[in-house]
């Protein structure tokens, strides 16, 4: 135990250490900060739990960030998350997965919707006490009617049962989207094929990790998660 004190001292010395030199560095008239320079300076504040200031140098050097915005917002969502901050942190994935709701932008970051589902479903809601009951219909609202949702942007007051409606029904809705995708131009027809299949596997995902947390959660024949898998392998394979 004293040798695992004594290292954590280390490495906090070391990390502070390496925050000094950098930041001297920064002052240097002739130093020219580059996208190594950044990302190394970034995890040292990480770990230290400087997260607001990650954010903030972030946000100063954008335009390192051009390139790859996916980068920039899954570093603030990670940052987002690690200071307990979680509306800030769906919002920024549910802005990502919304843009990438379109057959022209759309882009293969299955991790961005995978890491979405687990902060809800698997860290957000039971955060909040969400009672985890046997749903038949996530898409359907208080009314019992379901609506088009594309990851709307939440707010606190917003209930987690809000919350996993959006999320859950905007998963299937990439499918739909791509219904009148014109199949005429090989390159769209081949993108809209991918956002199918990313659809169900999302709405897989969500479904499983949904059942991790629900003990009575059909998972068996003639379950909606089996008749969904069922569904994904005839289109698929």
């Amino acid at each position: 135990m004293y040798l695992i004190s004594l290292s954590l001292r280390f490495e906090t010395k070391i990390l502070d250490i390496a925050y000094l030199l950098l930041l001297k560095l920064m002052k240097e008239p002739e130093f020219v900060i580059d996208s190594k320079f950044i990302r190394l300076y970034l995890k040292v504040l990480t770990k230290q739990g400087k997260f607001k200031e990650a954010l903030d140098f972030i946000d100063i050097q954008a335009k390192f960030f051009e390139g790859n915005k996916v980068e920039k917002q899954m570093m603030e969502a990670n940052l987002f998350h690690m200071s307990d901050s979680p509306v800030l942190t769906i919002n920024v994935l549910f802005n990502m997965l919304r843009l990438n709701s379109n057959v022209h932008q759309y882009k293969e970051i299955w991790t961005v919707y995978r890491q979405c589902i687990r902060i809800i479903i698997d860290d957000h809601l039971p955060k909040q006490n969400y009672e985890f009951k046997v749903v038949s219909d996530f898409t359907a609202n208080e009314s019992g009617a379901s609506q088009a949702y594309n990851f709307e942007t939440i707010s606190v007051d917003d209930k987690p049962d809000k919350i996993l409606r959006i999320l859950y029904q905007s998963l299937k809705n990439l499918r739909k989207i791509t219904q009148n995708v014109d199949v005429t131009q090989k390159r769209l027809q081949m993108v809209a094929h991918q956002m199918r299949r990313t659809s169900y596997l999302a709405e897989l995902e969500s479904l499983y990790v949904y059942a991790l947390r629900c003990k009575n959660m059909p998972c068996g024949a003639a379950s909606p998660f089996f008749s969904l898998m069922q569904e994904y392998i005839d289109l698929f394979f």
